[in-house]
């Protein structure tokens, strides 16, 4: 990615939450229309704050609930979903825009809530390096080459609306979040269960059924 940079040794030696990693202005795309404003990185937050004589809206958003960074397209911030946001962005090697995912759960017994906030900088150098500061600030543990999440999806689980659940939702985050994993459609009763007991699992670092 043009005027990346290695950001390690700035999230490494900042020590407190409250440390200040980055600042500068940043133009947000929101419902009201594209509000200039200042954008502040902390180790535990994003916060981005509107400077106008008229309004005080104020963005903050936590750490613990962003799964993804990624370049965008310059002028669209509204996506029809999660799917078509990672297939639009992920593809984008160079813009002044960039886009924060969130995942926030919701009450007990509805889908987690998948969000985005798209930013703009004033050139791509800048944009860059801001991307490579908040995938580390989110991640500070990157995949290993040899991670592998192991996947199963029952078929017909969800009346039978897993697969395409999991093509149209989780597919998107894994991907955004830079997570490497490898599906398996169970194809019968017990499936999971016999292919743990007789295959070799050392590929995988981690199973999800």
């Amino acid at each position: 990615m043009p005027g990346a940079v290695d950001v390690s040794d700035i999230v490494a030696s900042s020590g407190s939450e409250q440390v200040l990693l980055m600042k500068g202005k940043a133009m947000l795309y929101s419902s009201q229309g594209v509000l200039t404003g200042l954008l502040a990185l902390y180790r535990d937050k994003l916060v981005w704050s509107e400077i106008s004589d008229r309004s005080a809206n104020m963005l903050t958003i936590s750490t613990d609930v962003m799964f993804g960074a990624t370049l965008s397209p310059p002028d669209k911030y509204k996506f029809k979903s999660i799917e078509a946001a990672a297939a639009t962005n992920l593809a984008i090697e160079a813009s002044t825009h960039f886009t924060v995912y969130t995942l926030t759960s919701r009450e007990s017994g509805k889908r987690p809530m998948c969000d985005t906030w798209t930013f703009k900088m004033d050139s791509e150098e800048e944009c860059a390096t801001w991307l490579s500061l908040l995938r580390f600030t989110i991640n500070p543990k990157p995949a290993a080459k040899d991670t592998n999440v192991l996947i199963f999806v029952n078929p017909v689980s969800g009346k039978r609306k897993s697969v395409k659940l999991f093509e149209t939702v989780v597919k998107p985050i894994l991907e955004i979040g830079s997570t490497p994993y490898t599906l398996k459609i169970t194809e019968s009763q017990g499936y999971a269960d016999e292919f743990v007991k007789t295959q070799d699992l050392s590929p995988y670092t981690a199973i999800v059924a």
